[in-house]
């Protein structure tokens, strides 16, 4: 009997200690702040990939008994802070945090959080695991934040943290990192049970490119264009995803370039849902269409907000024509040829372009003189003269005003990089084996490759021509892209090869900062933006030309 009451104490005394062991362990892992973190030198990309998939698969009670975890992790015993943000793909992701010795741990108990809060039949489709890899203590220091690298976080007291696509959702930027204390950057992986990645400045980090997510891309870029165009043809034109927000502007010429760019990628997929949406555009094109003033005949001119833009007529023309060729509808051939009538009469002898822009209601010729204007009026006679009746006069036209380009300012085509002249030279050297138009389209794709960013302090900005602009980089790659095809096509081997190299670079950056679920998932709206692409590094705009000109240099890539 005094065996077995002895015994008894002996099981009640362990329990204790066990259980004050656990409390002092759940005291410590609540404790645990950014002050306390240290570097992941131990862990490898491997092991944050694996917990990533764990945390999916443990959230979704899917099976984890193939998952094995490096002995790295199951011996690591250090302060770790761990994110989870999850999504089911409709609403704006939940983010919860596991703060514990050893990154599993943690990793736990962030999952534990989330298993508290599930809500009923709630799925998750998206997940971010971001673990915090290095603290800055901002205390007494002058800390240059960019909030599309840092999260923040306050002191133990206030116990408040925030992820870097946090602050950029929910515009925290000026009201909260006033407070912050420390700076964090964060290890950060996707997981959505197909794939693991790991991310860099929300987005995944790209290091090589092939057809497969070129057409991954390019078929994400024509769902957006999709999901915002409406019954009419309209395309949205600027979307504010942070605010979930459809700006009121509009431009035609956009409209009309994201047309052709559609058309591009059906040639590439046979969406025929595409090729619904490219025709509903050209309608919304057609009800545009108004008698040109100031014209002996009666062209027609596309007006906007009492305005005829030469880049309209042109791009218009490019747009209808490529629906044309592809199709061999010839509903719009009317239309077409009286928007090219309308370019010709503004077309003087010498090939300059009389007007770019007048006011429509009074006949008035503008001031106004855009870079780009005449090198889209001169493919869209290029396009019209490429369909079956072959007049001459509009091969003529392009011939007399690439001429005047060339010649009257041999520099200004090439510094202003100006892509659509380079689609027209490339085009026209196809019908007129003239040297000038190969040699000049030459030079401003060489112009271009000299300006390419590399060394970067940030490797995400290295690819970009000029600037950090992901749009302007685009066009750039367009350029490149239809030198490249004319290098190819007549056997200039070294400038195709100088091409190729750099157009891989450049359309590696491009493809960064296309809206996908690491990011919108922190949006009120995370499916509306998707296939999208934001204007700039930390500017995420989303415009219908940002997409057309994306989309047509990823096409264009395909053929690399």
């Amino acid at each position: 009997m005094k065996n077995n009451k002895i015994t008894l104490l002996l099981i009640i005394i362990t329990l204790l200690f066990l259980r004050c062991v656990v409390i002092a362990k759940i005291s410590k892992d609540r404790d645990i702040w950014f002050a306390d973190i240290t570097h992941l030198s131990e862990l490898q990309d491997r092991d944050f990939k694996t917990l990533a998939n764990y945390s999916f698969k443990k959230l979704n009670n899917f099976d984890i008994k193939k998952i094995t975890f490096s002995k790295a992790i199951q011996t690591d015993k250090k302060p770790r802070i761990v994110f989870l943000s999850v999504s089911d793909g409709q609403a704006k992701a939940n983010v919860y945090k596991g703060a514990g010795l050893g990154l599993l741990n943690a990793t736990n108990l962030a999952i534990s959080s989330y298993l508290k809060a599930k809500k009923i039949n709630y799925i998750p489709k998206w997940l971010r695991l971001d673990i915090v890899s290095e603290v800055v203590d901002s205390k007494g220091k002058n800390i240059n934040f960019d909030k599309t690298l840092f999260g923040f976080a306050t002191d133990r007291q206030a116990s408040e943290a925030f992820l870097s696509p946090e602050m950029i959702a929910n515009r925290l930027i000026t009201e909260k990192s006033k407070k912050a204390l420390y700076f964090f950057y964060t290890k950060s992986y996707f997981a959505d049970g197909k794939k693991v990645f790991e991310l860099y400045r929300n987005h995944q980090r790209l290091k090589d490119l092939n057809n497969q997510k070129l057409l991954y891309a390019a078929v994400a870029a024509g769902e957006y264009f999709k999901r915002t165009v409406d019954e009419n043809g309209k395309f949205v034109y600027l979307y504010l995803p942070i605010k979930d927000e459809i700006g009121s502007s509009y431009n035609i010429l956009r409209h009309a370039g994201s047309i052709w760019s559609i058309l591009q990628l059906y040639g590439v997929t046979k969406d025929k849902e595409l090729l619904n949406i490219a025709k509903r555009g050209i309608n919304y094109l057609k009800r545009q269409a108004k008698q040109c003033k100031n014209s002996t005949s009666k062209p027609l001119c596309i007006i906007e907000r009492d305005a005829f833009k030469l880049g309209g007529n042109g791009l218009a023309a490019v747009a209808i024509a490529e629906y044309q060729k592809i199709t061999g509808d010839e509903t719009y051939n009317n239309l077409l040829l009286s928007l090219g009538d309308g370019m010709l009469e503004r077309l003087e002898k010498n090939g300059n372009f009389r007007s770019h822009k007048e006011r429509y209601s009074t006949g008035q010729v503008l001031d106004f003189r855009s870079s780009y204007y005449p090198g889209e009026a001169i493919l869209a006679l290029l396009k019209i003269y490429e369909l079956k009746n072959k007049d001459k006069k509009w091969i003529d036209a392009a011939i007399r005003a690439a001429h005047y380009r060339i010649n009257h300012d041999p520099h200004y085509s090439i510094e202003k990089r100006d892509h659509w002249f380079l689609y027209a030279l490339s085009d026209l050297y196809r019908y007129e084996k003239n040297n000038l138009y190969l040699t000049h389209a030459f030079k401003i794709a060489d112009y271009i490759l000299q300006n390419q960013l590399k060394d970067q302090k940030y490797p995400d900005q290295n690819g970009a021509y000029f600037k950090t602009s992901v749009t302007s980089t685009a066009t750039k790659s367009e350029a490149v892209c239809a030198a490249y095809k004319l290098a190819k096509d007549f056997g200039y081997t070294d400038n195709q090869s100088r091409y190729k190299k750099s157009l891989i670079k450049s359309i590696i950056y491009q493809l960064q900062f296309q809206a996908r679920p690491e990011l919108t998932m922190y949006f009120n709206n995370p499916n509306f933006a998707l296939g999208g692409f934001y204007k700039d590094i930390g500017k995420y705009n989303i415009r219908n030309d940002y997409v057309q000109h994306n989309l047509s240099s990823i096409v264009c890539a395909m053929d690399l």
